[in-house]
């Protein structure tokens, strides 16, 4: 309804007004292509940086090592 109403306004704006317009919409983009922090590539290469940072594991191989009581028990059984 909104499109509906609005066709007929368009219609009737003067060039200055239109003009005015197209002067505000090139200036927001204008704003909005030049206030980039980071490119996405840098975005991402944080992101890798950070999961990397946060979730880190041992790189040990094997498992930890047994307790005295419990190697002593395997080896007894062993025999």
């Amino acid at each position: 309804m909104i499109r509906v109403f609005g066709c007929p306004v368009l219609l009737v704006r003067t060039q200055a007004s239109k003009d005015a317009e197209l002067m505000v919409l090139r200036h927001e983009v204008a704003v909005l292509r030049s206030h980039w922090l980071a490119t996405p590539g840098t975005l991402l290469a944080w992101h890798r940086r950070l999961v990397a940072r946060t979730w880190t594991y041992a790189n040990k191989p094997g498992h930890r090592g047994v307790g005295r009581q419990i190697r002593d028990l395997v080896l007894r059984l062993a025999r």
